[in-house]
């Protein structure tokens, strides 16, 4: 009941993360154990696509992580952009890289 609880004061999009990273972690999950008795019955060919498929997943909580960051980041103002290029907090040219 307390997640229920915790979960209602969280905003939709972070709801949204919860529920994405836990649903894809217990698929994963559920994807290693069928990997390790495929690899234990010595289906090479089955292992290989089911390990392309957890890697697949992983890669979409990337994805998924990626567009969150984007999403929920802060707005960044344009004078402070500004004054970071002017202070030298990126390199003008290659040769300064």
């Amino acid at each position: 009941m307390r997640d229920n609880e915790e979960s209602a004061d969280l905003r939709p999009v972070d709801k949204l993360k919860s529920n994405f990273e836990h649903s894809t972690n217990l698929a994963i999950a559920a994807m290693e154990k069928e990997l390790a008795l495929l690899k234990a019955m010595g289906d090479e060919a089955a292992a290989v696509k089911q390990y392309i498929k957890i890697g697949m997943l992983k890669h979409a909580q990337e994805l998924f992580a990626t567009a969150y960051f984007s999403a929920t980041r802060p707005e960044q103002s344009t004078s402070d952009l500004r004054q970071r290029l002017s202070s030298g907090a990126f390199p003008q040219n290659r040769s300064e890289r």
